[in-house]
């Protein structure tokens, strides 16, 4: 089993959000879950020798939790997003190592 420090907290993935809006108990439940999922993908990426990056505030997430509203303001996001309800991260991946783009 690949166990390493984690690279993303909770409260990286809930943002600046966390401060602005009430967050819904299920909500909260799937992001501690996202969370975890996003902290082995990333010990796995990095124990095969994956480069991971940090954006320049520090993070290895361009995009976690998204309340509706905020959701709504973002340009092509889906109006049913699953950072709405806590199940999606979006990875920093400038050379398109783990999208394959």
């Amino acid at each position: 089993m690949i166990t390493t420090e984690p690279k993303v907290t909770l409260d990286d993935y809930l943002g600046k959000h966390k401060l602005e809006y009430d967050i819904q108990s299920v909500v909260l439940h799937n992001a501690e879950y996202t969370v975890q999922k996003v902290n082995r993908l990333l010990a796995y990426l990095e124990s095969y020798g994956v480069a991971l990056h940090k954006t320049s505030q520090g993070n290895y997430l361009t995009s976690g939790w998204r309340p509706a509203e905020y959701n709504l303001k973002i340009p092509g996001a889906s109006p049913r997003s699953r950072h709405i309800t806590g199940c999606a991260a979006d990875i920093y991946d400038p050379e398109g190592i783990v999208t394959g783009k």
